[in-house]
């Protein structure tokens, strides 16, 4: 099971541990050519003809010595550094509030528009002719509705980001040495097992550093491809967490700015347009966010590049 703390740490302890471990195998194998070149060496050694008078006559000078051959390779090793990253997330919070606006109403109102006369025997009464007409006005309107309140919090959030760095690993190999000062007669014969002896030491070196080179190229290429794929989703996870904080308040900021869009008044317009602003700055900082991650990711694609390159280029190169 993946750590919850370190969900590649799993994948990283693997590569290392091949890492090692092909660093030992390559070890054991050049001692094991060592070993058996020192006693072929010295059976060789035992073959040669012995000092004295018969030795003086074929003027032998035979040595056979022992030298360090330095092998070197490079092998990654990886450090998680912890990253605390901020960023300003937005914060919106519904609270109901009390809206008070006006509205264009008509209402009916009676006017006098005249009058006419009303006569009563010798009496004449003026009248008021009374119509209904329509009168405009602004009427007051209340709602209780719920209004965002929109702010900037500094949100914090820690990711793992490998450091590599190639290591250098050193095997010091003894290897048979002849040194073959004057020869004459039979000695001949000693002088070609010598050489070829040598020879087949120095060839049996060179393959087994090639085979190291190919299987730990292999092997390590695609665990440090496994690792970094690792590292790769954790930070995309990361991501979707992150932006899932703001989804929301966007979500809840432009349902607002249609219900004000809605409303008739200066009073809605004012707020409606407040509103858009502040999902203009909440998708602005999403935006920034997802930069952030995007570039991280990419950083760690570039990383694994270099990392398989300098495994191909210094393997025994």
């Amino acid at each position: 099971m993946p750590d919850s703390e370190n969900p590649c740490g799993q994948y990283q302890s693997n590569l290392e541990s091949k890492a090692r471990a092909l660093g030992v195998d390559l070890t054991d194998k050049m001692k094991i050519i060592s070993d058996k070149y020192q006693k072929e060496s010295q059976d060789l050694s035992d073959d040669s003809p012995n000092p004295g008078p018969v030795g003086g006559a074929l003027d032998l000078d035979f040595d056979v010595g022992w030298k360090d051959v330095s092998i070197k390779f490079d092998l990654p090793e990886f450090k998680m550094v912890t990253q605390e990253w901020s960023f300003d997330v937005p914060q919106v919070t519904m609270k109901n509030q009390e809206m008070i606006f006006h509205t264009p109403s008509t209402r009916m109102v009676n006017k006098k528009v005249g009058q006419y006369p009303e006569i009563d025997g010798f009496t004449v009464r003026w009248k008021d002719i009374i119509v209904s007409v329509p009168e405009f006005f602004m009427q007051e309107q209340k709602i209780v509705m719920g209004v965002p309140e929109f702010k900037i919090d500094r949100t914090s959030m820690k990711i793992d980001i490998p450091e590599v760095t190639m290591k250098t690993q050193e095997i010091i190999l003894g290897l048979p040495q002849f040194t073959l000062r004057s020869v004459h007669g039979e000695v001949n014969a000693i002088t070609d097992r010598a050489e070829n002896l040598k020879n087949s030491a120095n060839a049996e070196v060179i393959k087994a550093k090639a085979e190291f080179s190919n299987q730990a190229k292999a092997e390590l290429t695609q665990l440090t491809s496994t690792l970094f794929t690792c590292l790769r989703t954790t930070i995309q996870n990361k991501k979707s967490e992150a932006l899932a904080l703001l989804d929301p308040a966007i979500t809840m900021l432009n349902e607002s700015v249609s219900k004000f869009s809605s409303i008739d008044s200066d009073e809605a317009r004012k707020k409606a347009a407040e509103l858009r602003q502040n999902v203009t700055d909440a998708i602005e900082k999403k935006k920034d966010m997802e930069t952030k991650f995007e570039t991280s990711i990419g950083d760690l694609v570039k990383q694994e590049q270099n990392v398989v390159a300098e495994l191909v280029a210094k393997l025994i190169a």
